[in-house]
């Protein structure tokens, strides 16, 4: 709280004073320390003796006393001061410190500037002011700060080994070699304790170190205080830094030795040196050697016996092949003997059927010739019969006829004796008679025999007729039956070709399985003779 009033005090009094410059001007003319060109801030805070030292002069600083560019600020054991700059920057002093004000370069018209200081020793805090960040830059003994909106708090020991805390914002801490280190984190330090030294990782500040920058948060505490006490707390930091850096130079010296030596060796070292570099590679080259041959050794074992063991899972895969093999034959032929025993009786069979058959169209066409045969003998008698019959009746008609031919005869001529007339008359009407009955019984003989005829060539025909279609049924069964037969042949003959077409593809596709198997078992052999080949090549 009392650093924000400071704060706001400082920022008020510099308005005034630069309100007031042509007055402050007349005001100081008369004064031989300083000038106004080179006033770049003044005093807000001033406990006990606080000294300025500007080229030769030297003065007491005072609250509200202006300070300027290149003037040397100092505070003793039990003093402390806080300046407030024309950008606003606040710089607070510690006890036992020293600060050279290097540079300011400021105008309130203007967005660029340079604020330049050096802390030599002491203890300080920083809060930058309205100024672009990269215009800020803090020296000490060791480091260069850089600053980026920031407040931070710095402590330079005696021996120039440098501690920086950071409080708020970001800041860039580098040796004077130019290696650099960020620290990014509130709260966290880096050291610098040489020139040579590169800042530490970021690290929380010790408590001892913490409590020595009470006195800048409250300054009232040192009124009063004796300038002769010791500050134990900070004796002690100064101690442990003065070891610090002991150990830093010795481990420098050291490394600055060593690296001469490299640099500028003696001939008598540089030999000794060969000597030894000689010594170590041949070493390294026997080791080499060793562990080569030995992994040589090692490949071999392992290729023989990848390779033995490639040759006995190929003579296994070959062993289990021929099995395969050998039973896929054994099933090929079983099923080859199998469906040559389906087609031989298939094959059978269809045979029996086929006499069966062919037997029993012969039976049906004997039997169907045998009665054709008896139905046209039945027939040829029968017609022999009608045509016998016929015969009979036209002879016995003839002779009827020749009966009444005498009879009439007889009677013409009994009555011929009566009467010439008459009985030629009747002669002539028993002539004419005669004629006619001849004629007539001829005709009806004739018409008999034609009859008789006709019936027999009927019956003949028929009964020729009967026996062909009987022949022919016959015939037609025979062929069907012999048909069928040959079907079943056939089919028969069919099946048993198609059963030994599946054996024959059965026993070539297990063939080719022990094929493909022992090819698989060659090609597996081979591969792990390729691996063990290319493993020793490998170790090689």
């Amino acid at each position: 709280m009392m650093r924000q009033i400071s704060c706001l005090v400082a920022f008020c009094l510099v308005s005034i004073i630069t309100a007031s410059s042509v007055t402050a001007a007349a005001l100081d003319g008369a004064s031989d320390y300083g000038n106004k060109e080179s006033e770049i801030g003044f005093a807000t805070v001033a406990v006990n003796v606080v000294q300025g030292t500007f080229e030769a002069d030297h003065r007491i600083i005072n609250v509200s006393d202006r300070v300027f560019q290149k003037e040397i600020i100092e505070t003793n054991s039990v003093s402390t001061t806080q300046i407030i700059f024309l950008d606003e920057t606040v710089l607070t002093m510690g006890p036992e410190s020293r600060l050279i004000l290097d540079e300011l370069v400021f105008d309130r018209n203007a967005t660029e500037g340079k604020v330049v200081m050096t802390a030599l020793k002491g203890l300080f805090t920083f809060v930058s002011g309205s100024l672009p960040s990269e215009s800020y830059q803090i020296n000490t003994p060791t480091t260069i700060i850089g600053m980026r909106g920031t407040k931070f708090d710095l402590f330079v020991a005696r021996n120039g080994a440098s501690t920086v805390i950071l409080r708020s914002g970001a800041i860039d801490v580098r040796n004077l070699q130019g290696v650099e280190r960020q620290v990014n984190t509130v709260g966290l330090a880096t050291s610098v304790v040489t020139k040579k030294t590169e800042p530490t990782p970021p690290a929380p500040p010790t408590s001892e170190l913490e409590q020595l920058f009470t006195s800048l948060v409250n300054p009232g505490e040192l009124q009063g205080k004796n300038p002769l006490q010791v500050n134990t707390k900070r004796e002690s930091i100064e101690t442990e830094s003065i070891r610090k850096k002991q150990i830093q130079l010795k481990n420098e010296e050291a490394n600055d030795l060593k690296r001469q030596k490299a640099e500028q060796p003696k001939p008598q070292r540089i030999k000794k040196l060969e000597e030894r570099r000689q010594r170590k590679e041949e070493r390294t080259k026997k080791r080499e050697a060793k562990k080569k041959k030995k992994a040589e050794k090692k490949a071999l074992r392992k290729g023989k016996k990848e390779e033995k063991k490639a040759l006995k899972k190929a003579k296994k895969e070959e062993i289990k092949a021929a099995k395969e093999a050998k039973k896929a034959a054994k099933e090929a032929k079983k099923t080859e003997k199998l469906a040559s025993k389906e087609a031989k009786k298939a094959a059978k069979k269809a045979t029996k059927e086929a006499k069966q058959a062919a037997k029993k169209s012969t039976k049906e066409a004997k039997q169907a010739a045998k009665k054709s045969t008896k139905e046209a003998k039945q027939a040829a008698k029968t017609a022999s019969t009608s045509a016998k019959k016929a015969t009979k009746e036209a002879k016995q008609a003839a002779k009827k006829a020749t009966k009444e031919a005498k009879q009439a005869a007889k009677t013409a001529s009994t009555s011929a004796k009566k009467a010439t007339k008459e009985a030629k008359q009747a002669a002539k009407t028993a002539s004419k008679g005669a004629k006619k009955a001849a004629k007539k019984a001829s005709t009806s003989a004739k018409k008999a025999a034609k009859k008789a005829s006709t019936s027999a060539k009927k019956a003949a025909k028929t009964a020729s007729k009967s026996a062909k279609q009987a022949a022919k049924k016959a015939s037609t069964s025979a062929k069907k039956a012999a048909k069928k037969a040959s079907q079943a042949a056939k089919k028969a003959t069919k099946e048993a070709k198609k059963a030994t077409k599946s054996a024959k593809k059965a026993a070539k596709k297990a063939a080719k399985e022990a094929k493909k198997a022992a090819k698989k078992a060659k090609e597996a052999a081979k591969k792990t003779a390729k691996l063990a080949q290319t493993a020793a090549q490998s170790s090689d």
